[in-house]
């Protein structure tokens, strides 16, 4: 769980330092955690499950729910 909340972390780090602030307000802890194993860590859905000990169906769920909030972000930051 430690390491987990290090993952969080870190990456809530990156996205302060890119200026991604509304990215780390609507993202949960998991979907932050999936974030960075999946685009940063570069781990396949598989491996994702196994490191987070979720299924794999949670992981694409949590994957698809990021998606949607970032696109939705996308869209606001377009209608600026």
């Amino acid at each position: 769980d430690k390491q987990k909340c290090d993952i969080v972390m870190d990456l809530d780090s990156l996205l302060r330092e890119l200026g991604f602030f509304e990215l780390i307000r609507t993202l949960t802890f998991n979907e932050k955690l999936v974030f960075f194993l999946l685009y940063i860590k570069d781990f396949k859905i598989v491996e994702i499950a196994k490191i987070v000990g979720a299924t794999e169906r949670t992981i694409h769920n949590r994957k698809k729910s990021m998606q949607e909030k970032i696109e939705r972000m996308k869209g606001e930051i377009n209608n600026e």
